[in-house]
C-alpha cells in the first residue's frame, strides 16, 4: 500500500511474547531455512535471503497454510501481533506471511512492489525478531532502523532496499494484512481459479 509517509510504527509486542518468539527462532534449524527457496529464485532482489513461508496464495480465495505455521508458529505469533493490527486497522485477515532471514553482509536489492494489484490494498507489515544497529532499511533514500519487537508498516509502493552490514543474521516476520471489507471486495472481483499478477519493479532496469 502507498502511504503518505515511508514508515509507520504500529506498536510494540510485549517482552514475554517476544521472548517466546525468539526462542522458537533460535530453535529453527538450517534445514528448515533451506527447505523452500521459491522466493529467492523468483525474485532476484531477495537472493541474499532465506525464507520460511507461513501462508501464501496467488489469489486470496485460495490460501495455503504451511506446516511450520500451523504446527509451530501461529500460536506464538497471532496473539502477539493481532491486537496491534486490529487496534490500528480494525478487523481483518493476514493473507500472506513468511519468516525472512537476510544473511550476514547481505542486501535486498532496491525495488518496489507496485505491479501486483493486491498490494495496492494490503498493509505490508514487518516484525523484527533478530536485528542489530548495522542493518539499514532504506525507503526512498531515507535510512530507518527497525527495532526488535516493534511492529511496522512501510510504503512498499516506493523504492526501498535493505543492507545488513553485520556478521549476524537479520530475521523479520513479514505479512500482508487486509481489512475484511476490502478483502471481501477483492475476493468478489477475482474468481477462485484466476491467478493474480505478481511481479516487482527494480530500480536497476537490468534486473527486470
Amino acid at each position: 500500500m502507498l502511504l503518505p509517509v515511508p514508515l509507520v510504527e504500529l506498536g510494540r509486542v510485549p517482552d514475554a511474547q517476544m521472548d517466546r518468539i525468539r526462542q522458537a527462532l533460535d530453535a529453527t534449524t538450517e534445514a528448515e531455512w533451506l527447505a523452500d527457496t521459491d522466493r529467492q529464485r523468483s525474485f532476484v532482489c531477495h537472493r541474499d535471503t532465506q525464507t520460511i513461508p507461513f501462508m501464501y496464495g496467488r489469489n486470496t480465495n485460495v490460501l495455503t497454510y504451511t506446516a511450520p505455521w500451523t504446527e509451530r508458529w501461529s500460536h506464538l505469533l497471532l496473539p502477539a501481533i493481532e491486537p496491534l493490527l486490529h487496534a490500528r486497522y480494525g478487523d481483518g485477515e493476514i493473507i500472506r506471511s513468511c519468516l525472512v532471514n537476510l544473511l550476514p553482509e547481505g542486501r535486498v536489492l532496491e525495488h518496489k512492489d507496485d505491479t501486483e494489484e493486491i498490494l495496492l490494498h494490503t498493509h505490508r507489515v514487518h516484525l523484527p525478531i533478530k536485528t542489530n544497529p548495522d542493518v539499514d532499511f532504506v525507503i526512498e533514500d531515507v535510512v530507518f532502523k527497525l527495532d526488535y519487537g516493534h511492529l511496522y508498516e512501510f510504503s512498499n509502493q516506493v523504492f526501498h532496499y535493505v543492507l545488513n552490514r553485520s556478521q549476524e543474521n537479520r530475521v523479520h516476520l513479514i505479512l500482508d494484512y487486509m481489512e475484511h471489507d476490502v478483502l471481501a471486495n477483492f475476493r468478489r472481483r477475482h474468481a477462485s481459479s484466476e491467478p493474480v499478477v505478481w511481479a516487482t519493479s527494480y530500480a536497476d532496469p537490468q534486473l527486470a
